[in-house]
C-alpha cells in the first residue's frame, strides 16, 4: 500500500512538474507575443505621428498655396480694373470734344441713320464714363 502512495505521489509531483513546464512555456511564448505587440505598437505610434506631422506640414502648403492664389487673383483683377479705367479714360478724352460738337451742331429732329447711330453710341459712351471713378484730386 505504501509502494502504491509512493507511485501515486510520484506519478502527483511529475505532473504538477509538467504542468509547470508547460505553464513555464506558455508563459514565454505569451511574453514574447506582448513584447512583439508592444514593439509593434511603439512603431505604429511612431509611424503615425510622423504621417501626422507630414499631413499638418502638407495643411499648411494648402493653406499657403490657396493664400497666394487669392493673393495673385486679387492682383490680377485690380491690373484688370486699372487697365480698363485706363483705356475708358483713354477713349473719353480721345473722342469727348467730337461728341460735345456733335451733340451741339446736331439737331435733335435729325433722323439719319448716321445720327441714330451715333446716339446710340453716345448713350453707351456716357454709361461707360460713369464708371470712370472720380478723381478726388479734380
Amino acid at each position: 500500500m505504501e509502494l502504491i502512495f509512493y507511485i501515486f505521489i510520484t506519478i502527483f509531483i511529475f505532473s504538477l512538474i509538467f504542468n509547470n513546464v508547460v505553464l513555464k512555456i506558455k508563459l514565454t511564448n505569451s511574453m514574447k507575443e506582448f513584447l512583439s505587440v508592444a514593439m509593434d505598437n511603439a512603431i505604429l505610434k511612431e509611424k503615425l505621428s510622423k504621417a501626422l506631422e507630414v499631413n499638418e506640414i502638407d495643411t499648411n502648403n494648402d493653406s499657403e498655396a490657396f493664400t497666394k492664389f487669392l493673393s495673385q487673383s486679387r492682383d490680377w483683377a485690380f491690373e484688370y480694373i486699372e487697365d480698363a479705367q485706363e483705356k475708358i479714360i483713354k477713349m473719353v478724352s480721345d473722342v469727348e470734344y467730337d461728341i460735345k460738337n456733335f451733340q451741339n451742331f446736331t439737331s435733335s429732329h435729325d433722323q439719319s441713320s448716321n445720327v441714330v447711330l451715333l446716339n446710340k453710341f453716345i448713350k453707351h459712351y456716357d454709361e461707360l464714363k460713369k464708371m470712370i471713378p472720380k478723381d478726388p484730386d479734380a
